[in-house]
């Protein structure tokens, strides 16, 4: 059990029974008391009285405890159970992410390169993603679900502008410069948008491997 959770059970216990005796007598003594009584015949009836209710409430109290670290501890041995999965799940969703990030896009601004192959090939891509994120962290998943839509949503509102092509100089077509640069300020905020989502990944695995590492050094208690 956890050292400080053993001295603050050590002090209460301390109390309760240094503390409880004195309270009683008190309360049964004092003149102030409303249920004052002296040397009344009644005396050991309401020390009774009393006693009960007080040792209710501490016995509640304590099995309120018990149950409580009880799940904390189970809380506790279900996460390191589980934690190489989420880190795995983590790592795979790392190189995911970094192997966007790094891709150099270039076939994207060649003619024959139909940009809807491009959002049906990244939204696989992000869908087996967000399928790593859905047991890890909400936010994550949802950020990676928003941008599937974004790229959905981006090839819709272009998808005249990223196809104007026209004949060069040798005659064969080739994308104008106004389709090269929507194309390219699409990629470069692509890219953008997946960096926001690696770093919140990046957070999240250090926050696991913190509470990995807490628990571990005691791992039956917090």
């Amino acid at each position: 059990m956890n050292k400080k959770i053993v001295i603050f059970i050590g002090i209460i216990l301390g109390i309760v029974f240094i503390g409880v005796p004195i309270t009683i007598n008190i309360i049964m003594s004092s003149s102030w008391s409303l249920t004052y009584i002296g040397d009344s015949p009644w005396l050991l009836f309401h020390a009774g009285y009393y006693g009960a209710i007080i040792g209710g409430i501490l016995s509640g109290g304590f099995t309120f405890l018990g149950v409580w670290w009880t799940i904390q501890k189970q809380k506790i041995e279900k996460f390191i159970d589980i934690y190489p999965k989420k880190i795995k799940s983590v790592n795979n969703l790392t190189d995911g992410l970094s192997e966007v990030i790094n891709k150099g896009y270039n076939d994207v601004f060649s003619v024959p390169y139909n940009m809807e192959n491009f959002i049906r090939e990244e939204k696989s891509n992000l869908r087996k993603l967000r399928d790593e994120a859905c047991e890890l962290e909400v936010n994550i998943y949802k950020a990676l679900e928003k941008l599937g839509e974004k790229l959905q949503k981006w090839h819709d509102d272009y998808n005249t502008k990223i196809n104007y092509v026209e004949e060069n100089e040798y005659g064969n077509m080739v994308l104008t410069e106004e389709s090269k640069t929507v194309r390219k300020q699409f990629i470069e905020e692509y890219k953008n948008d997946v960096e926001r989502i690696l770093y919140e990944v990046h957070s999240f695995k250090r926050k696991l491997q913190f509470i990995y590492l807490k628990y571990s050094k005691d791992n039956t208690g917090i």
